[in-house]
């Protein structure tokens, strides 16, 4: 929300690739149009896990990706989470955890 209006975020920060069909083809690296989890951390960022392209990190000025891990099948996050210690989880859909290390993510199970 911007006011009252809804913006797509994605499109307003051309996060959309130029020949998406926008109808769930698979994204292109450096685009975030397939988006299954939300959270906000504790310093205020907000995370988003994408289908296909894995992590992003918004600070409210700039966007920074992160990929989870080259040698998976799928980037695509269910689940983001920070326990009560300030860890930030991703739940993948392939299964397994990965935890941010305030650079990469690293596999926890």
């Amino acid at each position: 929300m911007e006011g009252n209006t809804v913006i797509n975020f994605s499109e307003k920060h051309h996060l959309i690739h130029p020949t998406s069909t926008r109808r769930g083809d698979k994204s292109q690296p450096g685009t975030l149009e397939h988006v299954f989890a939300i959270e906000e951390d504790s310093e205020g960022n907000i995370w988003f896990g994408d289908r296909d392209t894995g992590a992003w990190k918004y600070d409210g000025k700039k966007l920074v990706n992160y990929q989870i891990d080259p040698k998976l099948n799928a980037q695509m996050i269910w689940s983001i989470y920070e326990d009560q210690n300030k860890n930030l989880l991703f739940g993948m859909a392939g299964g397994g955890v990965y935890k941010f290390n305030g650079k990469t993510l690293d596999k926890q199970f």
